[in-house]
């Protein structure tokens, strides 16, 4: 077995996918001036290369929602490249968001994903209210798992502050994002198919690059950041060809991946199977264009697939780690992390899925002998493999339970190394900065119910970027995140080093002042920044490596 084999990490539950990156109030649409949109007083405008956009005044910002960058992906653009909206005529309201795209289960979301549909690449432009066309901008990709999520889940108003603007996308998902069929490279001139999802984030930034001036923003400075599959896009991204021109600096939180991407047959030969199966039987890809998305909605919810972006000749003709081991990547400034206790969160969530499958609480929870079991699973390998990994490396008395335990070693073997290995593949050829996110006392994200501590788990970190500092700091029974002020401080200081990163022309997250705690590059001293309320501090990357056990992970990685 080979670690960077494993895809565990994209092959979790629906419940799991949506609980892992909804953010429960973290997103949404702000408050915003929703009573002037029903009278009908007109907001503001800006131009388009397809026509006149109206949005709203949310606050200190101005948010143009739902505004269409390409024709709606049906009919015959179903599992086809992405073509570029059409104009129109009359001026587009632009105050409410477009469809989120078709994902199972969207109706028992509260990431924002309700009521999704096919028609649904639309993306939404925040841009602070004196932004002068000289703004950085920032365009944020959203998480899932390749299967859920939304770009409407996430208010920016912190970032507004910081005088970038934003830019929130929505792309194709699941089976209609990133699979393909057979049939689809014979109708191609090059024989290319596959991961229409990522073409669709590329569409996204060619929109940005013509049209984000007319709404402050500079195109020349664009920094691309998502989360999780969110990060794992950037670094696709990173890696892909066909975007050289497209970005100029990238922010990876919790998406430096190591499993392998497929290559385009494999997605091919998936996407086959998945349609040969439906009760339909479609077995050519006429049949498959005119199946109602409902019933390709309904099918995913029953099947057992892997969503992630695949090798394809054109858009990522290599892996992400082929890419950079043979430095034929983009190499631009890039800021990457992760979270302390990244795999709790899923430790949790199986907690949680358990108890509601009417196991009782003591069942629910992980014992002793879960542990092997556990590990087993997570890392697909046999339970005599596991043990020996429990017996020498994460002994059940180093932990305070099972639960701890397991999401230890899930942290470390699926995010914390994969995210040290990619910066040391980065740092000899690119700017990098890297970070461990390590608040244990963070806001959850999922509901109340745990036997344990879920700490600084995956995703947990985004609340500290989105939101302003009065959302952050209200009760949860008014709709805020729960923060105590430190951790309100903690948020502004990596809100400020984010958009500090996206402004500089070199990407470089300190202040211009001086202000802050000083960031290092990894370039320049070896260095990572660990951002905790209690107080940010620099420790090095060998450090963290230690800390999370990656030169074992690194040899039984390659070891057969």
């Amino acid at each position: 077995m080979k670690l960077q084999d494993n895809n565990t990490f994209w092959r979790m539950s629906l419940s799991t996918v949506l609980a892992a990156t909804l953010l429960a109030g973290c997103g949404g649409s702000s408050s915003g001036d929703d009573d002037d949109i029903e009278s009908g007083v007109s907001g503001p405008t800006r131009a388009t290369q397809q026509g006149e956009v109206e949005g709203v005044e949310q606050g200190d910002m101005l948010a143009f929602k739902g505004i269409p960058y390409a024709k709606p992906p049906v009919g015959e653009l179903r599992y086809a490249a992405p073509e570029p909206a059409e104009a129109w005529e009359t001026r587009l309201k632009a105050t409410e968001f477009g469809g989120s795209c078709l994902q199972p289960q969207a109706e028992d979301s509260t990431f924002g994903a309700a009521g999704s549909t096919e028609d649904c690449l639309y993306l939404n432009v925040y841009q602070p209210e004196e932004a002068n066309g000289d703004n950085a901008v920032m365009v944020w990709i959203h998480g899932g798992a390749f299967e859920t999520g939304s770009g409407n889940a996430y208010d920016p108003a912190g970032l507004i502050d910081e005088g970038v603007v934003v830019v929130t996308i929505n792309y194709r998902l699941g089976v209609l994002g990133f699979l393909s069929h057979p049939d689809l490279a014979a109708e191609d001139p090059n024989g290319y198919s596959g991961s229409w999802g990522l073409l669709d984030q590329q569409l996204a930034l060619q929109w940005v690059h013509d049209n984000i001036e007319n709404f402050g923003g500079n195109p020349d400075n664009v920094t691309i950041f998502g989360e999780s599959a969110g990060g794992a896009s950037v670094m696709s991204l990173v890696v892909s060809p066909t975007a050289t021109e497209l970005f100029d600096k990238a922010i990876v939180q919790s998406g430096a991946y190591t499993g392998s991407q497929p290559d385009q047959a494999t997605v091919e030969g998936g996407g086959a199977t998945f349609y040969q199966n439906l009760d339909s039987a479609c077995s050519d890809i006429d049949c498959i264009r005119s199946l109602d998305a409902s019933v390709i909605q309904a099918a995913q919810a029953d099947a057992d697939l892997d969503f992630v972006p695949s090798r394809r000749g054109d858009v990522m003709p290599d892996s992400i780690s082929t890419a950079l081991a043979n430095d034929t990547y983009n190499m631009v400034p890039v800021m990457t992390g992760s979270n302390l206790d990244e795999w709790r969160l899923f430790v949790a969530i199986g907690e949680l899925t358990r108890f509601a499958a009417g196991q009782s609480p003591e069942e629910a929870v992980l014992g002793r002998d879960d542990y092997a079991p556990e590990v087993a699973s997570l890392l697909e390998v046999p339970e005599t493999t596991a043990q020996m990994i429990i017996d020498n490396q994460y002994p059940l008395a180093d932990y305070d339970n099972t639960s701890v335990a397991v999401g230890a070693v899930g942290t470390d073997a699926v995010f914390s190394c994969g995210a040290l290995g990619q910066i040391g593949q980065m740092v000899g050829h690119n700017t990098v900065y890297a970070y461990e996110f390590t608040d244990r006392a963070a806001p959850k994200i999922i509901p109340e119910g745990n036997s344990f501590n879920l700490g600084a788990a995956h995703a947990f970190e985004i609340q500290y970027i989105f939101n302003s500092r009065e959302s952050r700091l209200a009760s949860l029974d008014d709709g805020g995140r729960g923060m105590t002020e430190t951790q309100a401080d903690l948020a502004d200081a990596m809100t400020a080093y984010w958009a500090n990163f996206a402004k500089s022309e070199d990407g470089n997250p300190n202040s211009t002042d001086g202000t802050g705690v000083s960031w290092p590059s990894v370039n320049s001293t070896g260095e990572m920044i660990e951002l905790d309320p209690d107080g940010i501090a620099t420790k090095s990357t060998t450090q963290f490596g230690d800390e999370h056990k990656c030169g074992f992970w690194g040899s039984f990685g390659s070891a057969t």
